[in-house]
């Protein structure tokens, strides 16, 4: 029991940020299936000895029964009320500190040790004040996920299932792509869904006629998202995100803050295998009047 409290105590932190859930009940799993774990490893190693005998059909039926049971308690404990809670994703500094703080509690004796609990501390009051992006695009622009009061609404109930799945998952949000979709937050048809992001109206063109459906849109909101490539001019005052700005962006976060859009881009920082071309950096547009001012990318 002290073993399993002990693991699951080092990890958690490190298991919630990368897989966005704590396993509430994960310590009786543990209890239930550790010592199976001895029983398969040790019939392994039996049936391996008893292969040349052809006796090795014995050692084999334990390691199946023994893999049943597991498996029967993985899925029973998955299946009670509340074993899983959502964990939204931590900020950049959470786990370093969680991880300095473990080190000084391994590497130190003495009084001196409580200092751990300092770094520990700070480390989840900032991953309980994480923000998350008002608004997400994906790198195809055929979906697009508004943070609202009842969670994040998705524009589309399917397709680009992968990204809604992952924006969802580090929203700290078990609903699914299809319940996310039947949130409010987005209206119109389905081709054309329309948004509020801190008052700049936006839409996002799916389908065989968004292209020629973007300059229209232009004229009445002031963010057109196009799963297309737009080859036209762009009317003042309108950001067009089209398949061309995506391929060199990838995703892309919005946020309203100071009266500015804020715009991050997935490929906002250089990494050893992209060349600094390849980076987008993160942008400012300040709407003029009602109207905004389109992004230089």
């Amino acid at each position: 029991m002290l073993s399993s409290v002990l693991a699951g105590a080092a990890t958690a932190p490190y298991a919630a940020a990368h897989f966005n859930r704590f396993t509430d009940y994960g310590l009786l799993a543990n209890l239930l299936t550790v010592p199976m774990m001895s029983l398969i490893m040790a019939s392994g190693a039996v049936a391996a000895l008893l292969v040349p005998l052809g006796l090795e059909g014995v050692p084999l039926w334990v390691m199946e029964q023994a893999s049943r049971w597991i498996l029967f308690v993985a899925h029973w404990i998955a299946g009670l009320e509340g074993a899983v809670t959502p964990i939204v994703v931590p900020g950049p500094w959470v786990l370093p500190l969680i991880t300095l703080g473990g080190l000084w509690a391994v590497l130190t004796r003495g009084g001196v040790r409580l200092a751990a609990a300092v770094p520990v501390v700070l480390a989840l009051g900032l991953w309980s004040q994480s923000n998350r992006p008002a608004l997400l695009i994906s790198a195809d622009g055929a979906l697009a996920g508004l943070l609202g009061p009842q969670g994040r609404a998705l524009s589309a109930a399917k397709g680009a299932g992968f990204a809604a799945e992952s924006w969802l998952q580090n929203d700290g949000d078990l609903a699914t792509q299809a319940q996310a979709a039947a949130r409010p937050g987005f209206s119109g048809p389905k081709g054309a869904r329309r948004f509020d992001l801190g008052g700049v109206q936006g839409v996002v063109l799916t389908g065989k006629n968004a292209a020629a459906a973007a300059a229209p849109a232009c004229a009445t909101v002031q963010i057109v998202v196009l799963a297309a490539v737009y080859d036209g001019p762009v009317p003042g005052g309108c950001l067009m995100i089209d398949a061309t700005f995506l391929r060199r962006s990838g995703a892309l976060a919005l946020d309203v803050a100071d009266g500015d859009l804020r715009i991050t881009p997935a490929r906002g920082a250089a990494r050893i295998w992209a060349g600094q071309g390849d980076v987008m950096p993160q942008t400012r547009v300040a709407p003029p009047g009602p109207r905004l001012a389109t992004a230089d990318q």
